[in-house]
């Protein structure tokens, strides 16, 4: 059964989507430090580049060596 380019345009942007879900408690966080005043610990700090080594490796080794119609299929 064939896609249609909607269905495929649906599909790609849901999973880059799913990648920078993960970003949320980060932005979380810096809004809680800027807005708020809180402090900074050592574990949130811990988290925030746990999160932004995933995303950055996620997106980084998932996308080498393919292309846009390879991940929609």
């Amino acid at each position: 059964m064939t896609k249609t380019y909607p269905a495929m345009a649906a599909s790609l942007v849901a999973i880059i989507l799913a990648y920078f879900l993960n970003l949320i408690p980060l932005v979380s966080v810096v809004a809680g430090v800027v807005f708020y005043g809180e402090r900074l610990s050592v574990w949130q700090s811990v988290g925030c580049t746990a999160i932004i080594v995933g995303v950055w490796g996620t997106n980084y080794f998932s996308s080498k060596g393919t292309t846009r119609e390879d991940t929609v299929n």
